[in-house]
Parts: structure tokens; C-alpha cells; sequence
């Protein structure tokens, strides 16, 4: 247990994981900052495959005009490769 004025100064609260080490003949606390650590399905349940991305992208090009997909294309195709 540590005196509640210096749990004050580090304004911890009740539970705060706290690593202890020396330095220079003296005790230095320090907070644990490390991530609390999630169950790795919970971690894959979250991430979106790239599936989802291609079928967004997908579904936006068949709502714009097929004369802007022309339109775009021939804007980057001159980007890519001027014509002199």
C-alpha cells in the first residue's frame, strides 16, 4: 500500500496498476500504461476484410453516371500519360 497523498499527487485511483522499480539508491512508482488485454477473437470479430471495401466500392461505382467513370478514367489516363 502506498500513503494517499502520494496516490493523490499521482492522482491514482483504487486499482491502478503501479510497476516499482530503483533508481539512484531511491523507489520510483510509475503507472502501468500497457492496453488491457482483449481476447484475440474479440480483435478479429472488429476488423473488416477487404471483401467489405471491394463491395463499397462496387456498389458506389454503379450509382455514378457511366459518362463521370469516362470522364475520371480519362483524367487519370492523361495524368499517367500526357499527350504531347
Amino acid at each position: 500500500m502506498i500513503p494517499k497523498a502520494i496516490a493523490r499527487e499521482m492522482k491514482l485511483t483504487e486499482g491502478t496498476p503501479l510497476a516499482l522499480r530503483t533508481e539512484g539508491g531511491g523507489i520510483v512508482l510509475e503507472r502501468q500504461y500497457r492496453r488491457p488485454r482483449r481476447p484475440l477473437k474479440q480483435i478479429v470479430a472488429q476488423i473488416k476484410p477487404a471483401s467489405d471495401y471491394r463491395e463499397r466500392s462496387a456498389t458506389f461505382l454503379k450509382r455514378v453516371p457511366d459518362d463521370l467513370v469516362e470522364q475520371i478514367v480519362g483524367n487519370l489516363l492523361d495524368l499517367l500519360d500526357p499527350v504531347e
